[in-house]
């Protein structure tokens, strides 16, 4: 995981399909020594899962060629194409890229994280290509489709619509992103959802948060990641008095509580929130 750019975290953790990002994975050569180093010992551990039948049909269906493990794959393809197999049944690992260029982002690190909601398996459901999870909390978990951290808005307005009872739009799960305000109400208005936002002539302070979610339900609200990327979660509680924001994080398909101090040092303010109109005030 440390190869691949991923910070450790006692969490089950989950991490959107590769895609196209501006932050590349640094590629040395003794990077590249490590990977070949990893590989051999996984080969030798795991030498018998490798030459599997199960493993060839596991070739065959992602285009991996039999000769992969000759000397004209590179390391890194090597790596990825074994532990892709090997670890196909782990939610971190399963989604593991050695050789693309997008960065695997854990939004909250596990010293913010409060609490962690296990997924509802057994309730999930697919509608057309689309994974939607259920939290304990009754709420609807849908990861994002785009490894570009913005995309982040597109999974955020599917599950909105989603709780409203639209059909959530593959396509779009897969294209939309938003950087600001204006363009999470763009994804919103894509589902035909009316929406009412904050003022935000200036910063908004976490009591107005706090209020618009007591009173109107949950809220879009646009997060700093390490200040180089932006991502958008939904908030569905506020406890002022134990701390607590609970959120549903669409890049790593989790709801979370995390430390209300975390979460103010990362809530892109400037920017306020949106929230969707209830049923009885659409349009």
């Amino acid at each position: 995981m440390s190869l691949a750019g991923i910070a450790p975290s006692n969490y089950p953790r989950r991490y959107p399909p590769a895609g196209n990002t501006t932050q590349h994975i640094s590629r040395t050569p003794k990077t590249n020594a490590k990977f070949a180093a990893v590989h051999q010992q996984l080969r030798q551990y795991f030498e018998k899962e490798l030459s599997s039948s199960e493993f060839v049909e596991y070739r065959r269906v992602r285009n991996i060629p039999e000769n992969y493990n000759d000397s004209s794959f590179s390391d890194v393809l090597k790596l990825e194409a074994s532990v892709g197999f090997i670890f196909r049944h782990h939610p971190t690992l399963q989604r593991l890229s050695f050789s693309g260029t997008r960065p695997h982002i854990l939004l909250f690190a596990d010293a913010g994280i409060k609490h962690m909601y296990d997924l509802v398996l057994d309730r999930s459901a697919s509608i057309v290509g689309v994974e939607i999870f259920y939290s304990p909390n009754n709420k609807p978990i849908i990861q994002q489709k785009n490894a570009y951290p913005e995309n982040s808005a597109a999974a955020v307005a599917a599950m909105l619509a989603y709780e409203r009872g639209k059909t959530v739009d593959l396509n779009r799960l897969c294209s939309g992103t938003a950087l600001n305000l204006a363009e999470m109400i763009k994804e919103l208005r894509f589902y035909g959802l009316d929406y009412r936002e904050a003022d935000t002539r200036k910063p908004l302070s976490l009591s107005q948060l706090s209020k618009a979610v007591e009173a109107n339900g949950p809220a879009a609200v646009l997060l700093k990641y390490k200040d180089v990327h932006s991502i958008w979660i939904i908030v569905d509680n506020i406890d002022t008095e134990s701390g607590n924001v609970r959120c549903r994080n669409p890049y790593n398909c989790e709801e979370v509580d995390v430390e209300l101090r975390l979460f103010c040092s990362m809530w892109f303010n400037e920017e306020g929130f949106v929230q969707v109109k209830a049923e009885n005030e659409q349009k």
